[in-house]
Order: structure tokens, then sequence, then C-alpha cells
């Protein structure tokens, strides 16, 4: 056998190795390929039953904020209807207050007036006294002689 002989069968055999190498690693790729493709196809599923929910859920999203802003346009209406309510009882509250503050005032004159009546009272009952007593007064007797 010649070089050559040896040469060509290391050469063939390299080849076979090569060969070899290169089906397992597309067998190994084809095991990747196919997980990849069953996984992917999950996630299909996945997004299938996903996008079913989340389509019944924003029919019912919707039907629910519809009643939300039927809800909420009543409530204003309902509250637009008692400001006056409330705007009455703002001005009863200042009425009630100014009463008060009237009531105060007349409380206070009339403790003014009462000292002031009280003080005339003591006056006019000193002077009323000086009157009774300078006119009760007993003269001096005098012994009349006969």
């Amino acid at each position: 056998m010649g070089f050559n002989n040896i040469l060509l069968s290391l050469l063939l055999v390299a080849c076979i190795v090569l060969v070899i190498v290169l089906v397992l690693f597309i067998q190994r790729l084809m095991g990747v390929v196919k997980t990849t493709n069953q996984l992917l196809n999950e996630v299909k599923n996945s997004l299938d039953i996903v996008t079913k929910d989340v389509d019944s859920l924003s029919i019912e999203v919707e039907g629910l904020l519809n009643k939300a802003n039927y809800l909420v346009n009543d409530i204003n209406g309902k509250l637009e209807q008692t400001d006056p309510v409330f705007k009455a009882l703002g001005e009863l509250g200042v009425s009630v207050s100014n009463v008060n503050t009237s009531a105060n005032n007349l409380s206070k004159s009339f403790v003014l007036r009462k000292k002031q009546a009280s003080k005339s009272v003591v006056k006019m009952g000193s002077a009323v006294s000086k009157i009774f007593k300078s006119t009760t007064k007993k003269k001096p007797t005098t012994i009349k002689k006969f």
C-alpha cells in the first residue's frame, strides 16, 4: 500500500467521521427545532385562550363602565338637586350666627342697662332716704310754759 492509499483512507475515515458528526448535530438540531415548535404551539394555544378571555372580559368591562357612567350621571343629577338645600343651610347658618351675635349684643346691653339702673336706683334710694330723714326728723319739742 502506498502513501496515497493511506492518505486516501485517512481522508475517507475523516469524511465518514465528519458526516457522522454532522448527522448527530442535525439530529440534535432537529430535536431543538421540534421542542421549539412544540413550545411555539403551546404559546399559540395560550395566546388563543388569553385572547378569548380578554375579549369576553372586555365586553364585561365595557358593560360595567357603561353602568358606572350611568350611575355617576345619576348621582351628579341628584347632587345638583340638593345644591339649593345646602345653599339654604349655609344661609340659615349665617342667619343663626347673626341672630346669635344680636342676642349676645342685646344681653350685653341689658347687663349694661341693669348696672346703670342699679346705680340709678341706689342714687334715688339714697336721695329718697335723705328726703325721708329730713322730713321725719323730730323737731326738738319745746316745752311750752303756761
